[in-house]
């Protein structure tokens, strides 16, 4: 046991690490792991965490001189689409929701919605400069004291969603075709009979490709990463 933590610590072989502890580490240790990422508690906090990251964004772009704004609104482009992606699995997420549970359904098209007016407020940044900046803030302190209060499935009143048309949920094709790519690759690797190591480097490189085509280069390396670290065992 004691080998198998300090190869998964060091990234490197114990040479006294015997094969069925190798194989026992390699497969579920990284699973528990990934499991454990991945529970509901921790899960919730992140979306906070990135709502929270959102608004100071908000804050930098409106405290930002000129030459330094263009970055600043850069950054609040990538802390909202964050928030918009865990919006759009808000129904796995929260402990509020369970699994089959028949409200799932309208806490899906709910989330859609919200997305789509924070994408509205999004928009008028550039129109409405702080007055809009101050809207969207607002608004995402709104989303995130409905979420920690439990209210997943009314994260905003109906009557400020009145007239909006919900976006399409296509985070779980984009995740298959990530997920794909690297397995995909590592079968390359093997049919084709590439040296031992080859496949590690070609599946990440697969990772990241598909990963900048299905989310943007600047969401790519850090998805990519996500990725791999299920699959790298």
């Amino acid at each position: 046991m004691i080998a198998v933590i300090k190869t998964i610590d060091t990234q490197r072989m114990q040479p006294d690490l015997r094969p069925p502890a190798l194989m026992l580490a390699g497969v579920t240790l990284p699973l528990l792991m990934w499991a454990a990422r991945r529970g509901k508690a921790i899960v919730g906090y992140r979306f906070l965490l990135s709502i929270m990251a959102a608004i100071e964004a908000c804050e930098a772009v409106a405290s930002a001189d000129t030459s330094a704004r263009h970055q600043a609104l850069r950054h609040l482009d990538d802390t909202c689409s964050i928030v918009r992606r865990s919006l759009l699995r808000i129904h796995r997420i929260s402990n509020s929701v369970r699994r089959g549970s028949p409200r799932q359904r309208s806490t899906k098209r709910h989330a859609a919605l919200v997305v789509a007016k924070l994408q509205l407020a999004e928009a008028q940044v550039d129109t409405k400069g702080i007055g809009g900046l101050r809207s969207l803030a607002a608004l995402l302190a709104k989303i995130g004291n409905s979420y920690a209060a439990g209210n997943a499935g009314r994260l905003l009143p109906e009557q400020r969603l009145r007239g909006t048309v919900p976006v399409a949920n296509r985070e779980g094709l984009r995740l298959v075709a990530v997920v794909s790519a690297p397995v995909a690759a590592v079968c390359l690797a093997v049919l084709t009979g590439l040296p031992a190591g080859a496949e590690t480097v070609l599946a990440a490189a697969a990772a990241v490709v598909a990963a900048a085509a299905a989310y943007g280069p600047r969401v790519a390396i850090a998805k990519a990463a996500e990725i791999m670290s299920i699959l790298k065992q």
